[in-house]
Formats: structure tokens, C-alpha cells, sequence
């Protein structure tokens, strides 16, 4: 038959003639579309195969070098890998792969080289497994490693293999941590999100680790739920610090399936570190640390054993409860801190004033009624400091007028004394002559 060929078949139509152990020719001419051009080298060899569906080609070429080509079904080809055999030494068409199609001999001139198809366990980790796009590899999530899906035990299995090719795929990690940080003191659980988490067969289950501390998760859909380590167990704080950092594990196993860093905070180091002020150190720190005013002290709770709590500038949770603000020694200077704090209606100030008692002795029964100024009895008159206003502003600071002030029975009941009082209130003390 090849010899009813007109003699110049072969220059006209190499197709196969100089990278295919056996040359094709053909009275019919066959056209197609260019696939693969390869400017810089001449082609000189090709293998195909085929695994999943899916069409791979090997390449050798003039200068040396094996391309690996994924022919996809569209028509596409994407050339993914180059691999050096001998440089500038073309590679022999005869290029062949085994009976078990998992291993390719390249040949030269000199030289004969078996290689792997798929090279996939030299890639040690998830991001470098899923960036090569090698039809081949693939993560096997609970087993983490990089490797074809043959040898993935649960690759049919939703989310256990992905495959490297295929763009949309992505590694598994923390979408969301609530919270983010917590205080060394508190025990409390932590909500992770990881999207893509494969479901467990077989009885399997997840473990949560902070640090080196295990514990069991708890897992819905792609929710899972930490408990948080005892104060034992958490990594110490270095001195001039008020963190540490450790790394929250979500693991099968021995595998770690995602991780997120995870920070626990001390606000007795905060208050520490900020002894000049204290209090603004406390409040204004970036954790969830407030300020116990009577106590002096800096806490990651949100109440006090006693007395006023201003919060914390940056709060992660509103608190669900009141507290008063009051002057302090060591108070906060910013107005911000004030309005922070909070002053429930239902409890006046009651705060007790030496320096107003000693310039008016006044009996503090009579500041029952804020919108009324306290009232002398004649038996201890008491005479305005001549040329000084001090009275009146100590008289200002000790009234502290509510919003909301009680009636007085007099008012109650409608009277005219009532009424008179409203209208002349008795001055703080006898006017001079």
C-alpha cells in the first residue's frame, strides 16, 4: 500500500514520521486544528494517556525537554509541566508508556530514563499540592497528603480529594473565628466556620487543638464548636507583653484539616504595663479589658465586685448590664471614658462631699430634693465667706440634681406652702443686712 503513495507523501504529510515509532501515511489527507504550536523547539516525540477521562500527552522535544499537555474536551490544551532529561539532545520518538500507564521511559541518543507520570508526593502541603494543576494529584483532605485520587481511601467521597486541575478547588481553612481572642482567665467556646469540611464516615471525628491542648469538637455542617483550654494549660505570657499567641487546629487524627491563630490575653498585664495611667491603659486597650474603679484593677468582666466599671473603647460584646461613673482618684481623664460608663435613673448619688461639709454644715437630709437648695436652721446660722464664691460652687457640686426629682409632701398633697416654696425658695443661708 505504501508503495501506490506518490513520493513526496512524507514531506507533504509528516504527520508521525519523526515523533512516532511507527509513520502513518495516507492516500486521503487529513486536516485539523492546531492544538499545540512549539515555536522555539521542533517536536519530536509523543505518548498519550488517558485517566479519568480525562486525555494527557507527553512531549519530548528538540532541545531536550518532556512537556506535559492536558488536551481538554473542549478542544483546550493546557501545558502545566516542563521537565529537563538532556540538554540540547533531542528526545527519541520513542517515547513509551508502561502496561500500568503510572510510568513513562523517555529516551535519547545516550540515554534512558524511567519517570512517574504523575510526580505528586513531592508536593508536602495543600497550597503547593493544588497550584501545580496536575490532572494527575490531588489533596486528600483527612489524609494530608498530595496524591492521585487511586490512593486517597475516601477521594469518591465529597471534599476528601481535590483535585489539583480544577481552578475552583481551594484548601481548607478558618472563614470566620468568633471570638478571636479571649482573656487566659475565662474558659468559654469558640465558633469556627470552615466551608468545605468533609463530612466523617465510619464513626470518625474531629478534634479542636489550642496549641498542644485537645479537646473534642463539635461539628454542624461546616460549624464547628472549641472549648477553650483551662489556664493550665495555655502557653505563658512573656514578660512586657500582655498576649501570647498560639494556633487553633482543627485535626483528624494526626492531620491537621484547618488552622487559624488564636490569641490569649492578660488585662493584669495590661494594667501593668500601663502604670502611669492605669485606667486609660485598661480601656483603651485593643482586648476586652474594663476598669474596675473601687477595685483599681483591670478585668476582663464586664461587672465589678462593687462600685462603677468603666468599658473598654473597643467592645466586642455590648454588655447587657448598668453601672454608675463617680470621681476617682485615679480616674480616667477623656470625656469618651465618661460616656462609656453608665448612671442608672433608679440610683441617685449619694456620694458624700468632706469639702462641702466643712464650709456648709448642712445636714444631708435636706438634699432629699435636688431642684431645692438646702435650708439652715436658725439654732447654727452660718455667714457667707465675704468676697468668695466658693459656696456657691461646693453648693453645685453637693446638690447633683437628678433628672427626675421626688416630690416633696407639700407638693404631693398641692398646698400652698408647696407652691410659695416653689416660687421663693429659701436662700442657703440669712442674707446680711
Amino acid at each position: 500500500m505504501c508503495a501506490g503513495l506518490p513520493m513526496n507523501t512524507l514531506e507533504a504529510y509528516p504527520c508521525g514520521s519523526d515523533h512516532t515509532p511507527s509513520p502513518m501515511a495516507s492516500r486521503v489527507p487529513m486536516e485539523a486544528e492546531v492544538l499545540l504550536d512549539s515555536p522555539s523547539a521542533r517536536l519530536t516525540a509523543v505518548a498519550v494517556s488517558m485517566r479519568a477521562g480525562h486525555a494527557i500527552a507527553f512531549l519530548g522535544d528538540s532541545k531536550g525537554n518532556l512537556h506535559k499537555v492536558f488536551l481538554g474536551p473542549d478542544g483546550k490544551t493546557k501545558q502545566y509541566a516542563t521537565i529537563p532529561i538532556q540538554p540540547d539532545v533531542p528526545i527519541n520518538g520513542d517515547l513509551l508508556l508502561d502496561h500500568t500507564q503510572e510510568n513513562l521511559y523517555v529516551m535519547t541518543s545516550t540515554k534512558v530514563e524511567k519517570r512517574p507520570v504523575a510526580e505528586c508526593s513531592q508536593h508536602m502541603d495543600c497550597g503547593s499540592c493544588l497550584s501545580t494543576r496536575d490532572p494527575y494529584c490531588g489533596w486528600c483532605v483527612l489524609e494530608g497528603r498530595c496524591v492521585q485520587s487511586s490512593e486517597c481511601a475516601g477521594a469518591e467521597l465529597a471534599g476528601q480529594w481535590l483535585w489539583s486541575f480544577d481552578a475552583a478547588q481551594q484548601c481548607l481553612s478558618v472563614q470566620s473565628l468568633r471570638p478571636s481572642n479571649i482573656s487566659r482567665e475565662e474558659k468559654r467556646d469558640v465558633f469556627l466556620s470552615v466551608p468545605g469540611l468533609p463530612r466523617m464516615e465510619n464513626g470518625g471525628a474531629y478534634t479542636c487543638v489550642f496549641g498542644e491542648h485537645e479537646s473534642p469538637a463539635i461539628v454542624m455542617d461546616t460549624r464547628v464548636t472549641c472549648s477553650s483550654p483551662d489556664t493550665v494549660n495555655i502557653p505563658p505570657i512573656h514578660p512586657g507583653e500582655d498576649h501570647v499567641k498560639t494556633t487553633l487546629s482543627l485535626r483528624f487524627r494526626e492531620v491537621t484539616v484547618a488552622a487559624h491563630e488564636f490569641t490569649f490575653y492578660d488585662c493584669r498585664a495590661v494594667q501593668e504595663l500601663s502604670q502611669s495611667a492605669p485606667c486609660r491603659g485598661c480601656v483603651s486597650s485593643r482586648w476586652g479589658c474594663n476598669w474596675c474603679v473601687q477595685q483599681h484593677a483591670c478585668s476582663h468582666k464586664d461587672t465589678c465586685e462593687r462600685g462603677v466599671v468603666i468599658y473598654n473603647e473597643h467592645p466586642r460584646d455590648a454588655p447587657v448590664h448598668g453601672g454608675t461613673y463617680d470621681r476617682h482618684d485615679d480616674d480616667c481623664p477623656s470625656r469618651s471614658a465618661r460616656s462609656r460608663a453608665r448612671r442608672p435613673h433608679s440610683a441617685p448619688d449619694r456620694t458624700h462631699h468632706p469639702e462641702a461639709t466643712a464650709q456648709l454644715p448642712v445636714p444631708l437630709s435636706t438634699m432629699a430634693a435636688p431642684t431645692s437648695p438646702p435650708v439652715t436652721t436658725p439654732s447654727r446660722p452660718v455667714a457667707p465667706p465675704s468676697g468668695d464664691d466658693n459656696s456657691t460652687r461646693v453648693q453645685t457640686e453637693v446638690s447633683d440634681p437628678e433628672p427626675n426629682p421626688p416630690e416633696t409632701a407639700g407638693e404631693a398633697e398641692g398646698g400652698e406652702g408647696a407652691e410659695e416654696s416653689r416660687s421663693h425658695p429659701a436662700p442657703p443661708w440669712p442674707r446680711p443686712p
